[in-house]
């Protein structure tokens, strides 16, 4: 596979659906602090904007 075809198979969100999905991972991140501790949601939304392949994967079964 070339690198043109690698990167036209990675799957991302519309931005619009993205920030959908951001919000409602905040929104359940910060209702369950508790299982999060010494961790912030700066740091998890961090990790999402640097791999965006992440949120589609969330997004699978979010929206």
């Amino acid at each position: 596979m070339t690198k043109q075809n690698q990167s036209s198979n990675k799957k991302e969100l519309v931005p619009e659906k993205r920030q959908e999905l951001l919000a409602i991972l905040k929104a359940r991140f910060e209702k369950n602090m508790n299982r999060h501790i010494g961790l912030g949601w700066a740091q998890v939304h961090a990790k999402l904007e640097a791999n965006p392949g992440a949120c589609f994967r969330n997004a699978t079964f979010l929206l």
